[in-house]
Formats: structure tokens, C-alpha cells, sequence
């Protein structure tokens, strides 16, 4: 009796062992699914905070492609989506478009339409300051700490001063474009100032004037290689002026006209701009007066008052007076490489075109370059492509892209930059666009 006790008493604690097991392991299992359903939740969670703040960015890129600025209203964005907590437009080199909520954070850089080296001027030209070079700064690439790598001048082959070289440096009342911030300045490495030249490269010239012997300025302008060049002289933004050219893009350039000096180009110019005009491609060679330039600005002023894009293509240019143009000036030849990987120009200068300037600006010219005894005795009238009278200053800058010639600038330079004068015609051309390899998701 005992006996059949005890098997009975062993019997029921071992099927309670089982049971206790079999539930321990029920609720092990059952915890598990608790977890992985949190986890699950969580990654739901995760993945929706991801898109919002996904969706926010591109919110604030399309309202930043729209405007082609980088001041928008990222409330407009915020607004639309009760999720996304913060989004941010962040001015800087790169800028960036920042979104958040709580400890999430998506930032992505981009770049506005426009060109991506630095330089308030840039030249594949050989360039000459006859009365020295006073200019405010392109602010170029931030160094941290308020401090910038300025640029003053970005040339490929030559440069020659006569006189004093002056970096302005960055200056709140003189901004470089909308929306920098105060109190920055140049970094000391990139800030030239009091370097004297005598007709020659001035000693002391600091990270501010850039040697590039590979610049393309056409590429970095347009975004398009040089060699295709009457793709963007063609394209259906460009007011095309020049006597006897196509209405539509020709095969080649071989079935262009010749190029010839304008005597009339800045009346066309003027009237260009009236008709609503702010990228004009003009060809052939062209002087710009005091009384074309006056006309010109008048034009802008009423007309194009966020600025305009001006070239002038295979010829001569010329200008005198003392203007501040709403725009960049680019002097442009094209041409191609021959057999031996050397660049044969379109066109070249003549003694006859810059006589066609007048009689004034011609003996000018030959003062500067010409005279006896020769301060320049590797330069002359020929060589010469651009040579300015006066204290001209297009605030959108200027490209000398002629190469193997002088631009010549007879005058003191004083030159002020703001790139916000070519954002909304260069933004016809390029566009806003991210920059590869800057998503950072945290």
C-alpha cells in the first residue's frame, strides 16, 4: 500500500515538473514574441521618423530649387508634416538642408546652380593690372571658426601688376552673397595685402590668387565641356546676337558667319535686355562706352533687376566709363586642338579691331602696352583680347577665358563681388542639385 503511495506521489510530482517546465518554456516563448513584436514596433517607428524626415528634406530641396536660394520659408515644409519637428537650411560651403525629430536627424548637402571654383575673377587669360588690384573677396570654402579661404583671383597662365595688390577682405556692409553670416573674415594664409608689383608678378601674394594651369572656366561656369560650346550658345535661354547667325543651332561651327567687330553691339545689348533678356551671348567683337554702359544699366535696372549674364564671343571687347554692372562679364574664344594637343583659337586680335574702338580707346591701349621705353616688352596691341578704361565692376564677376592673350586693365582696380547677380539666369542653365556621397542619416 505504501509502495503503490509513493509510485503515485512520484507520478504526480514528476507531471507537475513537466507542467511547471512546459509553461516556463511557454512563457520563455511567449516573451521572446513580446520582444520581437517591441523590436518590430520600434523598427515601424524607426522606418516612419526615416521617411518623414526623408519627406522633409526634399520639401525643403524642391522649395530651394524653386527659389534657387538658400533663404525659403522651411515652415511651409514643417507645416505639411505635424512629424517633422525642425527643418533647416544651413548656409555654408557645402550648404545643407537638415531635418530632425527628437534624437533623428537627416542632413544632406547640396549646391545651387552656378559655377564651383572659387574666384571673384577667374581667367584662362593672361592678365595685366596697369594701376594696381583692390577687390573684395570671393569667400571660397569655409575653414571653421568665422575664418574662410578667400579668393581674389583665380588665373591659369600669367599675371602682371603695376602698383598695389589689396585683399579687401569679407566685410559685413559688403556681403557676397544673401544670407552669409557676420562677423567672418579671410583666413591670414588667403588675405593679400600691400604686395607691390612692378609690371610683374608682385612678391607676397598669398592662397587668395590661385594658380590653376588645368582651369576649364567654361565647364565650371555652364557645366557643359569647352568643346561643346554651341550647345549652350544655342540653348533656348541664350538672346543671341550677331549679324547673319542662324536661327537654329547649326551642324558645326564651321557654318557660323565669321565673327566681325559690332559697332552697334551695345545698343543691341540694351535693347536685349528691355525685351526681358538676362543671358545674352554676343558674337563678334564689341566696345562698350560710357553712354552704352549707362544704357545698359538703365536697361537692367528696369528690365532684368536680378541681373544678367553678358559674353562676348571671338572678338575683341572694350569698355570705358565707371559703372557698377548688375552681372558677370565672360570673354570667350572658341576653337580646337590640333595634332600636336595645341589649342588653335577662332579668332585672334587684330590691329584693325582695336582701332574700331576709337581713336581714344585705341591710344590708350598703345600707352599701356606700346609705349617707349616698354615695361612690357613680351605684350602687344595684338596680344591684347580685353582692355578696359575706367573703373567698370560687374558685381557678378568677370571670366577672361581668351587664352595666350592679356586682359588689360588700364585703370586702379577697385572691384566688389555679389554672386546673388547671376543665380537667376545661370539657374536657367544649371540646376540645384545634391551633392554625391553627403547623406548622413543618424
Amino acid at each position: 500500500m505504501n509502495k503503490m503511495k509513493q509510485k503515485g506521489a512520484i507520478s504526480l510530482l514528476v507531471t507537475s515538473v513537466l507542467l511547471l517546465s512546459a509553461l516556463i518554456v511557454s512563457f520563455g516563448m511567449y516573451r521572446g514574441v513580446f520582444h520581437q513584436i517591441k523590436v518590430a514596433q520600434n523598427e515601424v517607428k524607426a522606418k516612419k521618423v526615416h521617411w518623414v524626415l526623408e519627406g522633409g528634406v526634399e520639401c525643403g530641396f524642391s522649395l530651394v530649387n524653386e527659389a534657387n536660394s538658400t533663404t525659403v520659408n522651411e515652415s511651409v515644409c514643417e507645416g505639411a508634416m505635424s512629424e517633422l519637428e525642425s527643418l533647416d537650411v544651413v548656409v555654408g560651403i557645402p550648404n545643407k538642408i537638415i531635418a530632425t525629430n527628437g534624437n533623428s536627424t537627416i542632413s544632406k548637402a547640396f549646391k545651387l546652380s552656378g559655377s564651383s571654383a572659387s574666384g571673384a575673377m577667374k581667367s584662362s587669360s593672361n592678365v595685366y593690372f596697369a594701376g594696381g588690384y583692390s577687390a573684395y573677396p570671393d569667400p571660397g570654402v569655409s575653414a571653421g571658426g568665422n575664418k574662410w579661404e578667400c579668393t581674389i583671383l583665380r588665373y591659369r597662365d600669367k599675371l602682371k601688376v603695376f602698383g598695389a595688390v589689396v585683399n579687401q577682405t569679407l566685410v559685413d556692409s559688403v556681403p557676397p552673397y544673401n544670407g552669409f553670416p557676420t562677423g567672418q573674415s579671410c583666413l591670414n594664409s588667403h588675405y593679400t595685402s600691400g604686395a607691390i608689383g612692378n609690371h610683374d608678378l608682385p612678391p607676397g601674394l598669398k592662397s587668395d590668387f590661385i594658380k590653376d594651369s588645368t582651369f576649364e572656366p567654361f565647364e565650371d561656369l555652364f557645366g557643359t565641356p569647352r568643346e561643346q560650346w554651341l550647345d549652350v550658345m544655342y540653348d533656348s535661354n541664350f538672346d543671341r546676337i550677331g549679324t547673319s547667325l542662324p536661327a537654329s543651332k547649326p551642324d558645326n561651327k564651321n557654318d557660323l558667319p565669321v565673327a566681325a567687330f559690332s559697332a552697334s553691339c551695345g545698343s543691341d545689348i540694351e535693347a536685349s535686355i528691355t525685351n526681358g533678356n538676362d543671358l545674352i551671348w554676343v558674337y563678334g567683337g564689341c566696345h562698350l562706352d560710357d553712354s552704352a554702359l549707362t544704357a545698359i544699366d538703365n536697361a537692367i535696372a528696369g528690365h532684368a533687376s536680378d541681373g544678367v549674364i553678358l559674353l562676348i564671343h571671338n572678338g575683341i571687347l572694350s569698355t570705358s566709363g565707371s559703372h557698377e554692372f548688375k552681372g558677370m562679364l565672360y570673354h570667350f574664344v572658341s576653337g580646337s586642338m590640333n595634332s600636336s594637343l595645341e589649342y588653335i583659337p577662332d579668332y585672334t586680335p587684330s590691329d584693325s579691331d582695336w582701332q574700331s574702338t576709337g581713336t581714344v580707346q585705341y591710344s590708350n591701349l598703345v600707352g599701356v602696352v606700346d609705349h617707349t621705353p616698354s615695361h612690357l616688352p613680351d605684350v602687344s596691341v595684338t596680344d591684347v583680347s580685353y582692355y578696359q578704361d575706367g573703373a567698370f565692376n560687374p558685381l557678378g564677376g568677370y571670366v577672361m577665358d581668351f587664352p595666350d592673350t592679356y586682359a588689360v586693365f588700364r585703370s586702379s582696380m577697385s572691384f566688389t563681388y555679389n554672386k546673388d547677380v547671376i543665380d537667376g539666369p545661370l539657374g536657367k542653365l544649371r540646376k540645384t542639385r545634391w551633392i554625391e556621397g553627403s547623406w548622413n542619416d543618424l
